[in-house]
């Protein structure tokens, strides 16, 4: 998806490469830090899991919730590195983001009991 944003951006095909005259993180900086405002998708798969879970922690008592924990297991089981045939892959997925090395410490240094 970056490539798509890239190619977009600076110009060029599928096998024609331009150069790019300013770092990606730049033109993803928000317009008022003097970027273009482009979205970091590696960023926002990252952060999305996070939203997420979190939420899951905060609304256990709302209806998606509660499916989710009689379905899944709730949050609790996110923990757990397995890989039931069972689950969706929307949950596959966000138990592979949560187990993520940037997304733990993150989640790890912004949460206090």
């Amino acid at each position: 998806m970056e490539g798509i944003q890239r190619r977009f951006l600076w110009g060029g095909g599928l096998e024609q490469n331009k150069i790019a005259w300013i770092k990606w993180e730049t033109v993803c900086l928000p317009k008022e830090k003097g970027g273009l405002g482009i979205k970091d998708i590696n960023s926002f798969n990252l952060a999305l899991p996070g939203k997420w879970k979190w939420n899951l922690f905060q609304n256990h008592s709302d209806l998606w919730a509660r499916v989710l924990e009689s379905k899944y297991g709730g949050w609790r089981n996110l923990a757990e590195a397995s890989r039931d045939s069972n689950d969706s892959i929307w949950w596959r997925d966000l138990k592979l983001a949560i187990h993520h090395p940037q997304q733990e410490m993150v989640l790890h240094n912004g949460v206090v009991w």
